[in-house]
Formats: structure tokens, C-alpha cells, sequence
């Protein structure tokens, strides 16, 4: 039988260093480069920006967890999400669909490639810094303005 939990992944400050860099693509959707103060991590991430406005220079709380598969079945059906999204001004649930180690001057990397609901995550993290990330794994990530 498989665990159900909900697993807290990490907690850090970014602040967004780009916006639309490819330019913009869509009316209500924005594509940030954020980068981390204590983890070191490299966000680009798809955002709902008619939702939650964004700006470069905004710093943000970041939280990410994961859930297990049984336990986010169980949470969708009986809609209790809102406990864990109510601490956070924008919430997002998505699927994990690639994880890639990569080296890069003697330091592991996670590349971790998730989907929203059609907005995307690429986040590189040193691997010390993660308990566990797995493909098809479900994705929370919130954020939180510091303003």
C-alpha cells in the first residue's frame, strides 16, 4: 500500500529578475526568471498575471510541496485544498514531467520540469537541497508578496 502525505519541499525569498523575456506571448499570462537568496534556485515559471500582477524587482515567499498520488486523489475529491492554499495569495497544483541531474562545477543540479494546467516551472536546485522529487509527482507551489 502506498503512503499518503503531503511532503513540505522548501521554503525561500525570490525576487523576479525578468519578465516576458521572449516577450509576451499571452494577454493574462506572464513568464518570470526569479532567483532564490538561501537556496540558490533558478525559477522560470508561467504565472497568471491578470490574477496576481507581478513585477521585476517584486521579492516573493516561495513554497513548494508534493503529494503523493493517493493522497491527492482523495484531497480533490473531498475539495480540501483550500487549507493549503489559503496561507498564500496565488496557489498552483500541477504534475511533475521531467527531473534531469545535471553537474555543473563539481555541484549537483535538479532540473525540475512541471505543468500547472498548461503553465509551465523549470526550477534548478542544488540536490542537497531536496528531499524528493519524482516524475508524475503532484506539485504545490505558493507564493506569498513581501511588499
Amino acid at each position: 500500500m502506498r503512503q499518503l502525505f503531503i511532503q513540505y519541499q522548501c521554503n525561500d525569498i525570490i525576487r523576479i529578475l525578468s519578465k516576458d523575456p521572449d516577450g509576451k506571448l499571452y494577454e493574462k499570462v506572464s513568464r518570470v526568471i526569479a532567483q532564490s537568496y538561501y537556496l540558490d534556485m533558478e525559477l522560470w515559471l508561467d504565472i497568471n498575471s491578470y490574477l496576481f500582477p507581478i513585477y521585476v524587482g517584486d521579492s516573493l515567499n516561495l513554497s513548494l510541496y508534493t503529494i503523493s498520488d493517493e493522497l491527492f486523489n482523495s484531497m480533490i475529491k473531498a475539495n480540501q485544498f483550500s487549507s493549503l492554499a489559503d496561507k498564500y495569495e496565488y496557489f498552483m497544483i500541477g504534475k511533475v514531467f521531467n527531473l534531469i541531474t545535471t553537474t555543473e562545477e563539481q555541484t549537483s543540479y535538479n532540473l525540475i520540469y512541471a505543468s500547472f494546467g498548461g503553465l509551465l516551472l523549470k526550477l534548478k536546485i542544488k540536490k542537497k537541497f531536496l528531499k524528493s522529487f519524482l516524475p508524475n509527482s503532484y506539485l504545490c507551489l505558493g507564493l506569498n508578496r513581501l511588499n
